[in-house]
């Protein structure tokens, strides 16, 4: 029972601490772009704790319509209820950039997409283990990948001069030869590939020691 009362007053704490983060970075916000509503614009992401720094890191991303723009918005550096540390950019006129709000890909026709890319096509097979809503889809990983596939809708935004951003699917597969974590952005439209990244690149790269 203490134990669990003990839960209870951390998981509160952590509550309160996070509505105070967000009406402290509502209030930064509204001083430099009074225009923008947290509520409706801006989706908070991620939040940690540093120790080293004593201070809140807040992660967010600005949303079109209730869907995120992917790596858009910014992060926070909260210390004693002040923000000391901002990283934000604001994407202006964001809706009239938009290609569409509706989508032709189903998110499980993006895997395909996707597995076309990194060179999976033979008949590979994996199943939807559950739906939060029509934005967001979690597919097992069958015969594809070695962790459970999320696939989620977003904007992306490209290089296009006109509508530059487009409605996506972000996903990831991780290859069962362990060498290749994919993430991918599919086009919702057509099924392009907008963007790919390899993280188990991006690991050895960053764990690797360069001598001159």
């Amino acid at each position: 029972m203490k134990n669990y009362i003990l839960c209870l007053l951390i998981l509160s704490n952590f509550i309160l601490q996070a509505q105070n983060n967000q009406e402290i970075i509502t209030n930064h916000i509204s001083k430099v772009y009074p225009e923008i509503n947290f509520n409706n614009d801006l989706v908070i992401t991620d939040e940690s704790y540093s120790k080293l720094t004593e201070a809140h890191h807040v992660y967010l991303n600005q949303t079109i319509n209730g869907i995120e723009i992917y790596n858009s918005g910014g992060n926070f550096a909260i210390k004693n209820d002040e923000v000391v540390y901002s990283n934000f950019e604001l994407i202006k006129n964001a809706f009239s950039k938009t290609n569409t709000g509706d989508f032709n890909i189903s998110a499980h026709k993006a895997i395909v997409y996707a597995c076309n890319e990194i060179g999976i096509r033979d008949g590979f097979k994996t199943e939807l283990i559950k739906s939060e809503n029509s934005m967001s889809y979690l597919f097992d990983k069958g015969t594809i990948s070695l962790e459970n596939i999320p696939v989620k809708l977003i904007y992306y935004y490209t290089s296009k001069e006109n509508q530059p951003i487009h409605l996506a699917w972000d996903l990831s597969i991780y290859e069962k030869s362990k060498k290749h974590w994919w993430s991918i952005r599919v086009d919702a439209t057509d099924g392009t590939i907008l963007d790919i990244n390899d993280w188990v690149l991006e690991c050895t790269f960053g764990d690797s020691k360069h001598e001159g």
